[in-house]
């Protein structure tokens, strides 16, 4: 397979864009100036983890994004699912999150940022799955959500994105690529107390809609598998790697988050790239030399965004523009159909 100059794909991007018709900017550029923001959208209810060992029903919300006056009828949705380490964040505090749903939405996308139920014990690596079994259960609920009502939402069901940062990368890979046999021991329960419960199957928890759960695609930034054998032979989902060849956080290859043995293992885009180019599964891999976790921010505030923020946004949006491509009439970049591993070293 042979490998593609990130110049000369930026270079074919811009040749296309120059060449077709105004309506096909769209998904481009931001040809809508406005958007519509919607706060605290409910997209189910789930039990949350509890520190005493209570069952505590909580709302599980989003915060969408669309863009004003938008006539299509049926549009790409992109999901965005912020870090946190399971333990912290919010679908409206996340400023890197809601900087991809604003972005998509002046595009042309139906974006949004997807909350998820947080927590866990840090005594317990059992614990920890758990938390991120939760999250996978709520990804799954919010797209099922969304299916339900495409009409409202005026979705197109066969475009359906999901994206992540650090944890919530976690969160959507799983979602994406996990079925019910490959569910990890601990979530059925462990000891006593609260971890003992059975969180049960992987559409069972958030709301009661009855879909399946299909992806068009995803941008993982910064992501990890708890197995790579997850990703199987018929799951020819399109994906987006891009990691820090230095994040100890996240590792890029087979590691504990943060050098840490009570963390459960990970196997980052390093070792997902080897399983997806192994199976055939089309994907690009983008390791960026000696960046750490979360890249595109600033140190130590952990501001955003930095001076890598461009070039992260523009590997996602044209990874997205050649997904769209495939899904209409719009001609398709050649990469759609023969897929290049992209390695990016600056």
């Amino acid at each position: 397979m042979k490998f593609l100059p990130n110049l000369a794909l930026f270079l074919y991007f811009l040749s296309f864009h120059t060449k077709v018709p105004a309506q096909a900017e769209r998904y481009c550029s931001a040809v809508f100036p406005e958007i519509e923001v919607s706060d605290e959208i409910v997209y189910g209810y789930a039990d949350r983890h509890d520190w005493w060992g209570e069952y505590k029903p909580s709302p599980l919300v989003l915060k969408l994004y669309e863009p004003k006056s938008d006539t299509l009828s049926k549009r790409p949705l992109v999901l965005m699912v912020h870090g946190g380490v399971f333990l912290i964040g919010h679908p409206k505090a996340k400023k890197d999150i809601l900087a991809w749903c604003d972005s998509l939405s002046h595009q042309g996308y139906v974006a949004a940022s997807v909350g998820y139920r947080l927590g866990f014990s840090l005594l317990s690596k059992a614990s920890m799955v758990r938390a991120g079994y939760r999250a996978i259960q709520d990804v799954r609920a919010a797209i099922r959500f969304f299916k339900e009502h495409h009409e409202t939402y005026r979705i197109d069901t066969t475009q359906i994105y999901v994206g992540g940062n650090s944890s919530g990368t976690i969160a959507v890979l799983h979602a994406a690529f996990m079925d019910e046999s490959e569910r990890p021991i601990e979530t059925y329960g462990v000891g006593k107390g609260r971890e003992a419960c059975d969180l049960d199957c992987l559409d069972c928890s958030g709301n009661s809609f009855q879909h399946t759960i299909e992806v068009a695609g995803i941008i993982a930034l910064w992501g990890a598998l708890w197995e790579p054998h997850i990703i199987d032979p018929e799951e020819n989902i399109p994906t987006l790697l891009i990691h820090g060849t230095r994040d100890h956080v996240v590792p890029i290859k087979k590691a504990h988050p943060f050098h840490l043995p009570f963390f459960p293992t990970l196997h980052g885009s390093a070792v997902m790239h080897a399983q997806m180019q192994k199976l055939g599964i089309p994907h690009y891999y983008h390791p960026f030399e000696k960046k750490i976790h979360t890249f595109y921010h600033k140190r130590p505030l952990f501001d955003f965004p930095n001076k890598h923020w461009e070039t992260i946004w523009n590997l996602g949006r044209d990874f997205l523009y050649e997904q769209v491509s495939i899904h209409t009439t719009r001609s398709a970049p050649p990469t759609s159909k023969k897929y290049s591993f992209v390695e990016q070293k600056p």
